[in-house]
């Protein structure tokens, strides 16, 4: 969601950055709620928005609020 907040600030207040929002606001085609299609989906919302903004809100993002890995990973 902080790649995406980045990308589209537009959708604060508009549905959200929440993956299924984004899937409309995009046009993903993924299966919501399954672990496996969440997770490409994400993938997608990242190249999306790397292609959107030419990278830079990928960057600016993890820049602010770096990636957590939790555990069991």
């Amino acid at each position: 969601m902080t790649i995406a907040r980045a990308a589209w600030p537009e959708l604060k207040g508009n549905g959200g950055h929440g993956l299924a929002n984004l899937k409309q606001e995009l046009g993903l085609d993924f299966d919501h709620h399954d672990a496996g299609e969440d997770a490409r989906a994400a993938a997608m919302v990242v190249l999306r928005a790397r292609a959107a903004t030419s990278g830079v809100a990928v960057i600016d993002a993890l820049r602010t609020r770096p990636i957590q890995l939790s555990w069991p990973f």
